[in-house]
């Protein structure tokens, strides 16, 4: 079943079943986003949190892997992507992981 809410593309064919109870089931996205499907054919959209509470309610032993990731396009001028990726192999880390830790940094 596939429905789009919000934009985003909910399919219980192609996304991870996590857990089933109360006439529910709790999907989660190959992007990391969580929805469950009622047995009346509805698909829902929740957040981390209310995933989380469903698994608290209807399994408990099972937990949550990694919360969702999004997925970001940014254009950087030839130069600095050259910096960029210069710093990153330096530090041994990928490009992705680089900048995820600066932008921590620069955000906390």
């Amino acid at each position: 079943m596939k429905r789009i809410i919000g934009g985003t593309a909910y399919n219980t064919e192609t996304a991870t079943r996590i857990a089933a109870g109360g006439g529910a089931t709790l999907y989660q996205t190959r992007y990391g986003d969580f929805f469950i499907c009622r047995a009346s054919g509805e698909l829902l959209d929740l957040t981390p949190a209310a995933a989380r509470t469903f698994l608290k309610q209807h399994a408990p032993d099972q937990k949550i892997v990694a919360e969702p990731a999004r997925r970001w396009t940014i254009r950087l001028p030839e130069a600095l992507a050259r910096r960029v990726e210069q710093a990153a192999a330096d530090a041994r880390i990928s490009v992705n992981t680089y900048l995820m830790r600066v932008l921590e940094d620069a955000l906390d």
